[in-house]
């Protein structure tokens, strides 16, 4: 896992967030303290950005806002060209709305993000500027509170040579996982973790499909009864490994 880990920071920040890797401060204001921050998923076939928004503190929180709307965040290129905006085109209830988050409990949203054309995004590299809309907090202005805002980079990568096109279904309680895939060595394997802890150890998949050919797998997958997807962001990590048990070719999946 420690391997994987490696690669996923070695693919520039596929999944980890700036704000996180720098082990920004949470904010602290007469005992309350709080963390927002982003974390940018990217497969070549899907965009995922989640937001979390963390009590670090010993008081209950209670954010408002003056509308529905609690976050927003943009997609710049390398040229600073805005290519995603969460907000255009969406609407948002014009009535004042509460958040109360007791001490160690987190709030996490996942947005997807899709073009208005319908496409995926490009390959190549963008960076992702977020805002946390609230405008006060246990009835005081929130204004001056630096982890209302958090930036981080999203890496699209190019087609997976191997593997394609992983879907996941929900089966009667359990997951069922699908795609194709022609790894070089003939075998596969995944895991499956939060970004803090892995709940699903190393699992090799079975192929029938022998390179160059593709091939169809699947399996299912369950996840152990004390998880709280509901709540958690669950990543699915399939890759394969070379010759020396390097891992290669990894392709993430958000489950939830």
């Amino acid at each position: 896992m420690k391997k994987l880990i490696v690669l996923i920071s070695f693919l520039i920040c596929c999944v980890l967030p700036l704000g996180v890797l720098a082990e920004k401060q949470p904010t602290k204001s007469d005992g309350m303290s709080f963390q927002f921050f982003i974390n940018p998923i990217a497969s070549p076939d899907e965009a995922h950005i989640e937001l979390f928004l963390t009590n670090e503190g010993d008081k209950t929180l209670e954010f408002e806002a003056p509308t529905s709307q609690w976050y927003d965040f943009t997609l710049t290129d390398k040229k600073d060209k805005i290519v995603y905006e969460y907000s255009k085109g969406r609407f948002f209830l014009q009535a004042i709305q509460r958040l109360v988050l007791k001490p160690d409990e987190t709030k996490i949203w996942i947005e997807n993000v899709v073009l208005p054309s319908g496409q995926s995004l490009k390959p190549g590299e963008y960076k992702v500027n977020a805002q946390f809309k609230a405008t006060t907090l246990n009835g005081e202005s929130i204004k001056g509170y630096h982890t209302l805002t958090d930036e981080a980079v999203m890496v699209v990568p190019p087609e997976n040579p191997i593997i394609r096109n992983v879907k996941v279904n929900i089966e009667e309680g359990s997951m069922l996982v699908s795609g194709k895939a022609r790894p070089t060595t003939g075998k596969l394997y995944y895991v499956v973790e939060d970004g803090h802890q892995e709940w699903v150890t190393e699992t090799k998949i079975k192929l029938d499909s022998v390179h160059p050919d593709w091939g169809d797998f699947s399996f299912k997958l369950n996840l152990p009864e004390d998880n709280n997807i509901d709540s958690l962001p669950f990543i699915l990590y399939i890759y394969e490994k070379d010759v020396k048990g390097n891992i290669i070719h990894p392709y993430p999946k958000l489950l939830n």
